[in-house]
């Protein structure tokens, strides 16, 4: 009887940066509902993640509240941390070796500001940020040919063509630092969190958002709610109030630990 022909297992192939781009613009892809896109239409906002925050290898700020590199750990462990307000690379890598060191899944860093560019240190990234600008421009066609186009007049009785859906696709290109798999979005935070899907445990960190309206923050808030399980905790670092405010409404309890007059606080969803 003839032996058993030797079975040999292939060794995993290398995912291209063509699939890499592709899987991560799918996390990104559940429709925007009309109601949050009319009120990102109010006005974007760009945040600047302030890296001195991190500095002497804690997050502190006016107030009573002063929570270590391990107590972040605990809430960012087996977790996406979802940095809203990344801006450059600076604090991105901080946050993102924080997560790493405390066992999280990736790091994902969303900012209208964001520039990924900034971020590349080899070869197989520049390859990574060609691959995702084609990508990107390639979704725009097809948004535009899906969603065709209307008539607005402006105050002055202008005419001029709008889009239906005022949503285009966002830059989005995936990475990793040291090792530790990271996703950066180039978007308006509150578009891109309404296009994920809810997957996993999340930690959420916002940072120096200021100058917003009341409606933003509640459907920030919202999607926030919507993306977190129970257990999962937002950081809110030098926020405006109605945020914190927007979160306590919506379901999230706040750090008992924190003074009241502090500006950063944890928030769990019970």
């Amino acid at each position: 009887m003839p032996e058993n022909p030797t079975i040999r297992e292939s060794e995993p192939q290398e995912k291209s940066p063509e699939q890499l781009v592709r899987e991560a613009r799918e996390e990104f892809s559940r429709p925007v509902p009309m109601d949050v896109q009319e009120v990102i239409g109010q006005g974007n906002f760009l945040v600047k993640f302030p890296e001195e925050s991190f500095a002497d290898g804690n997050i502190s700020w006016e107030g009573d509240v002063h929570i270590s590199q391990d107590s972040l750990g605990v809430l960012m462990n087996k977790r996406d941390v979802i940095d809203c307000g990344c801006s450059d690379c600076g604090g991105t890598y901080k946050i993102a070796s924080i997560a790493k060191e405390a066992g999280g899944n990736r790091y994902i860093g969303i900012d209208l500001e964001c520039i990924p560019i900034n971020c590349m240190t080899n070869e197989n990234e520049g390859k990574l940020l060609i691959e995702a600008k084609k990508q990107q421009e390639d979704g725009y066609k097809k948004w535009e040919q899906e969603n065709g186009k209307g008539i607005d007049v402006d105050d002055d009785g202008k005419k001029r063509e709008t889009l239906k859906n005022m949503r285009a696709p966002g830059f989005i290109m995936p990475g990793e630092f040291n090792g530790f798999p990271m996703v950066l979005v180039r978007d308006d935070m509150l578009a891109a969190l309404a296009k994920i899907e809810k997957t996993g445990n999340k930690f959420f960190i916002f940072a120096g958002i200021t100058g917003g309206f009341d409606e933003f923050y509640e459907k920030l808030s919202v999607e926030v709610f919507r993306l977190c399980d129970s257990g999962d905790a937002v950081l809110t670092i030098g926020a405006d109030e109605r945020l914190n405010k927007a979160l306590e409404k919506i379901g999230f309890e706040r750090n008992k630990k924190g003074s009241s007059y502090a500006t950063g606080f944890f928030w769990v969803k019970k």
